[in-house]
């Protein structure tokens, strides 16, 4: 150690030091590495200026990194014992998210200066986010200790107490603090008022409901937030078995608001009428809930939410005439997103005919001599006229009920000038660069649409067109989706039904006319771009996805400001296709950034952890945390972290092709002869190389681009811009735009593991987690972790499911390839292997067995699909055996495959019904089409079951099963034109500008 690295600083370098501190403080950074220079000038060992002066350089810019902590490092060594030194190393890793090694750092501080308020404040706040639940209170309790005083460090303690379970502790804490307090001045009085409710809550929560209620019934005067409060004292009015108040007290607040589906749940159970232990309602529940409900729609008869409750209860009759009162209003007003309100209905098979039934009828009395609706089933009458579309009742604009922007790949304004004349209700025509599509007037045609949106048969066909698509019928759907199209031709809300319409029947290039005939009508709503993005890329067309996506992001940094606006929909999207498309860089680029997004929303609770506690913001900031803990369990983390664990396992698939064993990991390479590989390697390193190229002399133009733009910024074009584009050049270039360096990792494997671990401890329950965690660690070696997760995909899909069979044939082939090292462990894999193979003495008897249980035609297809590529690798010779077993049986029996089921649920997300007992049918029928096209994939070259004659004998099965598809070339499939043939809805909308 420097003999100047621990010595008391002469006074003149004290003044610098206490002024470096200052101007690092207050963000003056480049005066503060000037006065460090000059300490260090004098005294260049001086540990604490070195460390300082190397925090101050990790503000200034990420090329500063290294030297920053470099210098954090010498001064350390100079000053081994001093407080600052490690504090400093602390705030380094603190500012870097690594808050293990920090809290090492400031533990190590703490050693030195055990009573330091700011390093244990900066502690406590590293140990919440860490969820070092334990030493958060300790450390908290040294605080409290140090300063009684502060109202903080009790609340703090109080919650730390509350989050480590104990209830009672807290409680004490909370009273001890108000003890100490004489009066409540009015400027905290929302604040005490915040506290009681959330003393209340941790009472409730630590089971002392009759503590809780006479708290809140004490210090009503106190209260603030009386709606609040009220929610609780009726929960704990019904905790407490007070039913009669509790109901008493649900009313009132239903008086408040009619539409909040937690107090009319509330109301529900202190009658009596929730379903009991079974989930079931009794006879007697059911006739008490529709004369709960009568009443309560006498009473509130524009309440959405009476209207659409008693959906969920009845039965029969009394469903068929709640339904009929409840879609009256959206028909009758031209309300689009009556399906979207039906929806969740959809689990239950017998009030699905019920609807059918009910609109099949609409429509016969609509067509019939009177051409209205027929007479209500209850009796009463219509309390709307035929009018334009009403803003009541829950309309949103969209079909779908999401509202607009609910899913927009879209920023504040749109760009360029067509999107802003169309924003601005200009008429100006626009086609946005979209081959095929012709300019509309939108004055006009809006003045059309608000004409057509009268008729209520357009609103019923479009019900049954979407109807129809669920139940997966495609022809029906596009029957009844022709004749309102002729009825309505200008209502946007059409064209994007037919847009999901026909992708559901498996016609991408048809979904992407319509939802850009419906973009194309509205350019200033940025839910319809979004539908027109989310078809583009499920057609395979990524550029013009991204092109789309763009037109509502800030010009100049479009990119950025997709990324900015954490669109995880869309990047989901946009890695799947592009994985589809084999371009893994671009593909990480996308699934990686959804898991950056999840990171930041992480860290993003690091300013909440003082804010909340000094605001008394209590019950939300628990409830923030919680829902923390679980952030990595969200469906689109799992969604983009499959698709990303896939990449990466296809990288090191890729790049050990050439070792004996590993090609049949790759299903590029499997089936093909060593020469075949030989020249598929070199083909795609080529491939790589261009896009390498190719990526450089994009990331070269783009950084040309914005150098032009800052110099054009700063010659002219008025302050305003100036500063602007000043702001946008202050963010530094993206250094791998395309994912390039992401696909070139060293360690695909390890990386994948990272995933996969976050994977197992937030979404252990979902399959597609632990396929990902067997494919990792079976390529890493680890049969023991392989067969962990190959059970646990047994236990949640069954151990008859195709990827449960592939996995447990893979594994057993495996080990019997290359048996554990360890004996120990080898015991255990064989053990576990016997189980999940049900006796079978070894991988090629368990595929034999499974493929003469579910080889044949009768299977469903994922189940078929598995049992003949199991059985040809384990017997090469038996391949033809399987592909005639698999043709045999036809495309029937397809979607019925767990993680299918689940990859079409998660790729639309709005199409499973809240709460459903079984899959829709329509994630059912987009999840047989896409088993079909795993099957081709098995049959084409380089296939597990590569056969070109199977493979078109195939696409000629799937092209009569699926006459829309795109992908098998169907008979009805969208080619093209202006809306006649097969895809078009006759002459009626030949006059149509699309």
């Amino acid at each position: 150690m420097s003999a100047t690295g621990n010595q008391p600083l002469p006074s003149k370098e004290q003044q610098l030091f206490r002024s470096l501190v200052r101007l690092y403080e207050s963000k003056q950074y480049k005066k503060a590495v000037k006065a460090a220079d000059q300490i260090l000038k004098k005294l260049p060992e001086h540990g604490e200026t070195l460390a300082m002066k190397g925090l101050t350089l990790k503000y200034m810019g990420d090329d500063k990194k290294e030297e920053a902590y470099d210098l954090a490092r010498r001064g350390l060594r100079a000053d081994l014992k001093s407080h600052v030194c490690w504090h400093v190393y602390g705030l380094l890793y603190r500012s870097d998210a690594n808050y293990p090694e920090a809290i090492k750092c400031y533990l190590n501080a703490l050693r030195l200066e055990k009573e330091n308020a700011q390093i244990l404040r900066d502690l406590a706040m590293l140990q919440i986010q860490m969820r070092d639940i334990p030493g958060f209170v300790e450390t908290r309790h040294k605080l409290l200790t140090q300063k009684p005083s502060n109202r903080a460090n009790w609340i703090a303690f109080a919650v730390g107490h509350h989050l480590e379970g104990n209830h009672d502790l807290a409680v004490q804490i909370l009273t001890a603090y108000e003890s100490t307090l004489e009066e409540i001045p009015a400027s905290e009085a929302y604040e005490h008022s915040e506290l009681l409710l959330y003393k209340a809550a941790v009472l409730r929560e630590g089971g002392q409901a009759r503590a809780a209620l006479d708290l809140l019934q004490g210090q009503r005067a106190r209260i603030r937030d009386r709606l609040s409060a009220a929610g609780e004292e009726a929960g704990l009015q019904l905790e407490l078995g007070n039913a009669a108040e509790a109901e008493r007290m649900y009313r009132e607040l239903l008086a408040t608001n009619p539409d909040n589906y937690r107090t009319h749940d509330g109301l529900r159970a202190a009658l009596g009428l929730s379903p009991g232990d079974g989930g079931a309602l009794t006879a007697a529940q059911r006739e008490g809930l529709r004369e709960l409900y009568a009443g309560l729609a006498a009473q509130y008869p524009r309440s959405a939410a009476v209207a659409r409750i008693p959906l969920d209860f009845g039965e029969g009759e009394a469903f068929s005439a709640a339904a009929d009162s409840f879609c009256r209003r959206y028909i009758l007003r031209g309300i689009p997103s009556l399906f979207s309100a039906l929806r969740p209905l959809y689990g239950d098979a017998s009030k699905v005919q019920l609807i059918d039934k009910l609109f099949a009828d609409y429509e016969a009395a609509l067509r019939g001599p009177t051409a209205a609706l027929p007479p209500r089933l209850d009796g009463g009458a219509d309390d709307a006229p035929p009018s334009a579309r009403a803003a009541d009742g829950g309309a949103n604009g969209n079909g779908n009920g999401n509202g607009n922007g609910g899913a927009a790949a879209a920023g504040d304004e749109p760009s360029g000038g067509a999107g802003a004349a169309a924003a601005a209700g200009a008429a100006a025509p626009a086609t946005n660069g979209v081959a095929g599509l012709r300019p509309i007037d939108l004055s006009e045609a809006q003045q059309r649409a608000d004409d057509q949106e009268r008729d209520p048969l357009t609103w019923v066909l479009h019900f049954r067109s979407q109807h129809a698509s669920w139940l997966g019928d495609a022809e029906g759907a596009v029957a009844a989706s022709d004749e309102a199209l002729a009825r309505g031709p200008d209502i946007v809300d059409l064209h994007s039904a037919r847009a999901a319409i026909l992708g559901a029947a498996g016609d991408a290039e048809g979904a992407v006319h319509w939802a850009e005939s419906a973009r194309q009508r509205d350019l200033g709503d940025r839910y319809l771009n979004s539908l027109a993005v989310e078809a583009l890329l499920a057609a395979g067309h990524t550029e013009r996805a991204e092109k789309t996506a763009m037109l509502f992001t800030r010009d100049g940094d479009q990119v950025n400001n997709l990324f900015d606006m954490q669109h995880m929909w869309y990047e989901c999207a946009a890695g799947e296709a592009a994985l589809a498309a084999g371009a893994h860089g671009p593909a990480l680029k996308s699934l990686t950034a959804v898991a950056k997004h999840f990171s930041d929303i992480a860290e993003d609770q690091f300013d909440f952890h003082s804010y909340c506690v000094r605001k008394m913001t209590l019950r939300a900031y628990v409830a923030l945390l919680r829902l923390e803990d679980g952030l990595h369990g969200h469906g689109f983390f799992v969604r983009a972290a499959w698709g990303a664990v896939q990449a990466y396992v296809q990288l090191h698939d890729r790049r050990q092709s050439g070792q004996s064993g590993d090609d049949a990991d790759d299903p590029g390479l499997s089936g093909l002869s060593a020469e075949e590989r030989r020249r598929e390697k070199q083909r795609r390193k080529k491939e790589e190389k261009k896009a390498a190229k190719e990526a450089a002399d994009r990331a070269a133009a783009e950084d040309a681009r914005r150098a032009a733009e800052r110099e054009a910024s700063s010659s002219g074009g008025g302050a305003k811009d100036g500063k602007s584009a000043k702001k946008r050049a202050s963010k530094p270039a993206d250094p791998d735009p395309q994912g390039a360096k992401l696909a070139a990792t060293e360690d695909p494997l390890g990386e994948a593991t990272k995933l996969v671990l976050k994977l197992r401890a937030h979404a252990p329950g979902d399959l597609r987690t632990q396929l990902a965690a067997f494919e990792v660690y079976l390529r890493k070696g680890r049969p023991l972790l392989a067969l962990g997760a190959a059970r646990r995909a047994a236990a949640i899909a069954g151990g008859d499911d195709g990827d449960v069979h592939r996995a447990v044939v893979r594994l057993a082939l495996a080990v019997e390839q290359q048996p554990p090292a360890s004996e120990a462990i080898a015991g255990v894999v064989r053990e576990g292997l016997s189980e999940l193979l049900a006796g079978a003495p070894s991988a090629a008897a368990a595929a034999e067995r499974y493929f003469s249980a579910h080889g044949g035609p009768a299977s469903p297809l994922p189940r078929r699909a598995a049992a003949a590529e199991m059985l040809a690798r384990v017997d090469p010779v038996a391949r033809p055996k399987a592909v005639a077993a698999l043709l045999a049986g036809g495309a029937s029996g397809a979607g019925t495959g767990a993680l299918r089921r689940r990859l079409a649920a998660a790729a639309a997300p709005g199409r499973q019904p809240a709460g459903a007992a079984a899959p829709a049918a329509a994630c059912e029928a987009a999840a047989a089409h896409d088993d079909c096209i795993d099957v081709q994939r098995l049959l084409a070259p380089g296939g597990a079951l590569a056969d070109a004659a199977a493979a078109a004998r195939w696409r000629a099965v799937c092209a009569e099963a699926f006459p829309r598809s795109s992908h098998f070339g169907g008979a009805k499939r969208w080619v093209g034109g202006d809306g006649g043939g097969a895809n078009g809805v006759g002459d009626k909308l030949a006059e149509l500008a699309v």
